[in-house]
């Protein structure tokens, strides 16, 4: 796990709430994105773990199935196109907000990622 600025050896938790926590902050640039989740294990509640490479590939093992996919930083969004096991996740941008060590996912039509 590479090093972040307030937690260094904490994984960051894939939030499984329902709307963004009033005390998050957005991730609305790419340096931003880039130096907070690229490479960092991003921890569902289940603790399965994905991980976001520099290389716009993902890592890790979720239900079993490692995630094969790319993604991109396009217009202030972090936009992901992945195949998890059966599940196919079309290319889509999605905000990102963080609060302390939990990241936040919501889709375009305004849902709270959960899977």
């Amino acid at each position: 796990m590479r090093p972040r600025d307030l937690f260094a050896s904490i994984p960051l938790m894939l939030g499984a709430c329902a709307s963004v926590p009033e005390t998050a902050v957005p991730i609305a640039d790419e340096a931003t994105f880039r130096s907070q989740i690229i490479g960092q294990d991003l921890v569902y509640p289940n603790g399965e773990t994905i991980v976001l490479r520099e290389d716009g590939t993902f890592a890790g093992s979720v239900g079993g199935h490692t995630p094969v996919g790319t993604w991109s930083w396009f217009d202030d969004r972090f936009c992901p196109e992945v195949i998890i096991g059966d599940r196919d996740f079309p290319y889509e941008c999605q905000e990102m907000f963080l609060d302390g060590d939990e990241l936040t996912i919501v889709r375009a039509d305004g849902s709270i990622s959960s899977d």
